[in-house]
């Protein structure tokens, strides 16, 4: 339910995604459905997760898949590929001891002019409550975007969603 509540946010934030084949990395893409949906619908479009849940995931049902689902300990390697036209980081940077290096990477994969979606919990709606590594103000990812070449263009979500929904462009 989670990833169906954001992928309609992605939807309403992400108006002007470039026609297929526009190059798509899916950041944390829980067994691939966001790439292989998008792979479907022509576009260049690829997951990334962490080993097992890669291995459980898609992969096995899909010709092909090994190429575009991803075996990744985020929190240590580097994403694969460059110049993607849409990153998709949901739910994922919470999770990093290093989150500023995620959003580091996050920006380096993205060419210029590309689109990064991320959503993380919101630190003004859960009142601190600390269900991961980072919970996050909305400043906070802008003022590090910012070091990263990362241009803020929309918080979708208001001060009480508990998911938190930026848009950013690469400059």
């Amino acid at each position: 339910k989670a990833r169906v509540r954001e992928a309609r946010g992605i939807a309403a934030a992400v108006k002007d995604l470039p026609p297929p084949p526009a190059k798509v990395l899916d950041v944390v893409c829980n067994g691939g459905h966001v790439a292989m949906t998008l792979r479907q619908r022509g576009y260049d479009a690829y997951g990334v997760d962490l080993p097992g849940v890669i291995d459980h995931g898609l992969k096995n049902y899909f010709p092909g898949a090994n190429e575009y689902l991803i075996p990744r300990n985020l929190e240590f390697d580097e994403l694969p590929g460059s110049d993607y036209d849409l990153v998709l980081a949901l739910g994922f940077i919470e999770h990093l001891m290093n989150w500023m290096r995620g959003i580091s990477e996050l920006s380096r994969v993205m060419k210029k002019g590309a689109t990064l979606f991320l959503t993380t919990c919101n630190f003004k709606a859960i009142k601190g409550e600390h269900w991961h590594s980072t919970h996050f103000l909305p400043e906070m990812l802008v003022s590090v975007g910012a070091i990263n070449a990362l241009e803020h263009v929309a918080t979708v979500t208001p001060d009480t969603a508990t998911s938190l929904q930026m848009v950013f462009k690469k400059r």
